[in-house]
């Protein structure tokens, strides 16, 4: 949807897909695809500052399950954006929000 939205975009996605070293970013994939676990799991570990960035309709991991783990997260914050799972590709202008106002807080 997001790609449809702004083919300028989709363009320039693709070709950032075009110029990365395949084998990294394979690995990257798989071990998100086939060793990746809720946070929720490893939310309590978390000693630092989080932000965590969820998409609306996200079905992979929805949005109660991400507010769920911020909340076992001492100063963590739960920021939802428009869109679905690749949140930064969605609503791009929004994380970048999130991101730069999470980093600026004191």
């Amino acid at each position: 949807e997001a790609m449809s939205r702004d083919p300028a975009y989709a363009i320039a996605f693709h070709d950032m897909l075009h110029r990365v070293r395949p084998a990294p970013l394979a690995a990257a994939i798989r071990s998100v695809l086939l060793h990746g676990t809720p946070l929720a799991d490893r939310a309590a570990g978390i000693t630092r500052p989080t932000l965590v960035i969820a998409g609306e309709d996200d079905p992979m991991y929805p949005v109660a399950d991400q507010q769920a783990s911020a909340a076992l997260i001492p100063d963590a914050r739960c920021i939802i954006v428009p869109g679905r799972h690749i949140s930064a590709v969605d609503a791009p202008d929004q994380v970048a929000r999130a991101i730069t106002d999470f980093l600026a807080a004191p």
